[in-house]
């Protein structure tokens, strides 16, 4: 296969663009030679950046003259080097307090809960918190107050947002402005929320609901806890407007405020998991996706699944355009860990489509309790730093340039289900949620399983993004030929608006679980109308069979006793004649089962294919049969490994 020069070159030595950016822990004295002499040891073991991290054990003055002299002295030395000196924005975690300038200011400025105690008669509380009294029909007397959490900020309030980016942002325009977008590229905002202990109050939302919807929310509270009134309309309409709050006062902000200075915004939000996990603390984590410049996400621990984080920001990376996914990770994985584990994580995170690792971390000393902070710290104080790191760091590279630099076509859009979470949500049992999160899983992992090619629609971004003709779905730069509705509640009045539209140009739409009976969460008998467009799916299992033929004949993993090999998932990339030399395809492949390897036999369309050796970046052709433009090779599969090939339609 006649590789370009360029590609095979950049194949061999990734560069430092696409290397791993990890967690610098400055959780010491810290001193220029020493912050110096850390950075050269990153270059030389094929580490592309790093982010400046203020964490435990910090001896020197947050953003005190010390602390800029090393910060000047990050991105000298990036400058130097062509790496990147990325600011972390808090002194810790979650972002957003400022080192406590921003909360310190005042109880206008700090995090809220919703809380209500029965009681007997109509009295005001002695520490003022008192929001306003119910009575419901059966008599009783709700009374509704705020606890407050000193140690957070309402990101639901944007003079809080501007307090922050007052206090911490410009200070580092003041005195770098020249590097943003350079050699330092910008800014990573940390796990920012709206709450950890139930139902977020902020003291903007009485006036901000009253806007968003003309009617006054206090006496709808009980709703958002029990069963009574509208409370699957009130619920839908108030996560909504802690979605959007949350997403233009905080997240939205930072990011403008960066477009403007030429620096970018990386990150990630918090409990990005499941669909209960993502209610109370972000309302919805989709959304922010569109606006970081790097989209970003966390996984802790040594293990995988579920596969909804990567899943998450890659959908929304794709269809706005975004290249790059960054992943913090390995946090929590211990001293004793190995490689082979590192990778197979990794793998199992790039072939969902993250593309750049952000190791968690690298501290910048470990004397005493600091090398208790969320192990293992993958620095130069490891035995394994000068022999073996590099060829980890330019594996990961190889493969994240390839998921990065190739463009991105996903046949078929899954509806995410978030807001029918909202109507479950109560801040107690949650009705059917987690029935809700399962049938979702079900059908993410039976299209994983066949290695159809994916996305997850957030209702947000497709009544911003999407629109539909010619029997695609169109949402930002990706197309898709069907979609799938996965169990649902309800729907948004615009998403019936595109899937219908979609479903009379002759789309392909599928419902593979039980149908919605509410709009924007209220009861109403229009939805029939589109529930009856389309097909029903008789189980979770029959879903690939209800897609248009020319998918499912893309892409065939199995066993050679012809069994479907269900743990390996697939992810492709496509590359013009420029790009690589050949118009090609990249396919990454990596199995999920830690345990037992696996001999398949892959069937692509094309009529050549070359494995690339992840380990050094060579690219040696395979024996292939081919018959009516497609190519069967024969591969193995390590347990928790990978195979990466490029096939082509050449011979």
């Amino acid at each position: 296969m006649p590789f370009s020069t360029a590609l095979a070159a950049r194949l061999r030595n990734p560069p430092k663009a696409y290397r791993p950016i990890p967690f610098w822990s400055w959780n010491e004295d810290l001193t220029v030679a020493e912050t110096r002499r850390q950075i050269a040891e990153m270059d030389r073991v094929g580490i592309g950046g790093y982010f400046m991290h203020a964490r435990g054990g910090l001896q020197t003055a947050y953003m005190g003259e010390d602390w800029m002299a090393n910060i000047a002295a990050g991105i000298d030395e990036a400058r130097e080097r062509g790496m990147g000196a990325w600011a972390y924005d808090e002194n810790g975690w979650p972002s957003g307090f400022g080192d406590g300038r921003v909360n310190g200011r005042g109880e206008a400025f700090q995090q809220k809960y919703l809380r209500y105690d029965a009681v007997e008669c109509e009295c005001e509380r002695d520490d003022g918190r008192g929001i306003t009294h119910v009575r419901l029909m059966d008599g009783r007397l709700l009374q509704f107050y705020f606890d407050v959490n000193p140690y957070y900020v309402d990101t639901l309030d944007p003079a809080v947002t501007e307090a922050f980016l007052d206090d911490i942002y410009h200070s580092y325009s003041e005195t770098f402005a020249a590097d943003f977008g350079k050699a330092m590229p910008g800014f990573f905002t940390d796990e920012p929320q709206v709450s950890r202990n139930g139902i977020p109050w902020s003291l903007t939302l009485p006036d901000r609901y009253r806007d968003a919807y003309g009617e006054d929310l206090l006496p709808l509270l009980p709703e958002l806890f029990l069963p009574v009134g509208q409370f699957g309309r009130t619920r839908y309409r108030f996560w909504l407007l802690v979605q959007e709050l949350f997403v233009t006062c905080f997240t939205q902000k930072i990011h403008d405020w960066c477009e403007e200075r030429g620096a970018q915004l990386t990150g990630h939000m918090v409990l990005e998991e499941t669909l209960l996990s993502q209610i109370t603390s972000n309302g919805a984590v989709m959304p922010h996706y569109e606006f970081f410049h790097v989209p970003g996400m966390d996984w802790l621990g040594r293990h995988i699944d579920p596969p909804t984080t990567p899943i998450q920001v890659a959908s929304v990376a794709h269809q706005t355009g975004r290249r790059q996914i960054l992943s913090e990770t390995f946090a929590l994985t211990g001293w004793n860990v190995s490689f082979e584990e590192l990778k197979w994580m990794f793998d199992w995170q790039m072939v969902r489509g993250v593309t750049q690792l952000c190791q968690h971390l690298e501290g910048y000393s470990l004397r005493g309790i600091r090398k208790r902070d969320y192990p293992p710290s993958m620095f130069f104080q490891q035995p394994w730093w000068d022999d073996q790191y590099r060829l980890f760091n330019d594996a990961v590279s190889r493969v994240g340039m390839l998921l990065s630099d190739g463009d991105v076509r996903a046949d078929v859009l899954v509806i995410h289900p978030q807001s029918s979470a909202w109507l479950q949500f109560d801040c107690g049992d949650n009705g059917d949620i987690h029935n809700l999160f399962n049938d979702f899983m079900s059908v993410t992992r039976c299209l994983e399983g066949a290695q159809v090619q994916f996305h997850y629609g957030d209702e947000r971004i497709l009544r911003r993004h999407g629109s539909a003709s010619g029997r695609l779905l169109r949402v930002g730069t990706q197309q898709y030929r069907a979609v799938v509705v996965p169990s649902v509640d309800t729907l948004a009045a615009s998403t019936i608006a595109l899937l219908s539209a979609f479903a009379e140009e002759g789309g392909t739409l599928v419902w593979a679980g039980r149908l919605p009976t509410s709009i924007d969460g209220a009861a109403d008998d229009r939805i029939a109308e589109l529930t009856g467009m389309g097909q029903r799916a008789a189980s979770v299992e029959s879903v690939p069979g209800a897609l248009p033929e020319p998918i499912m004949r893309g892409l065939v993993v199995d066993r050679h006793t012809g069994e479907s090999l269900t743990s390996v998932a697939a992810t492709c990339r496509h590359f013009d004649r420029e790009q690589a030399g050949v118009p090609c395809r990249f396919w990454f492949f990596a199995n999920a089962d830690a345990e037992a390897g696996h001999d398949a036999r892959i069937t692509l369309p094309g009529r050549s294919v070359a494995r690339l050796a992840q380990e050094d970046g060579t690219v040696v052709a395979l024996p292939g049969d081919t018959h009516a433009d497609r190519v069967t090779f024969d591969c193995r599969f390590e347990p928790g490994g990978s195979v990466a090939v490029f096939v082509a339609d050449e011979e």
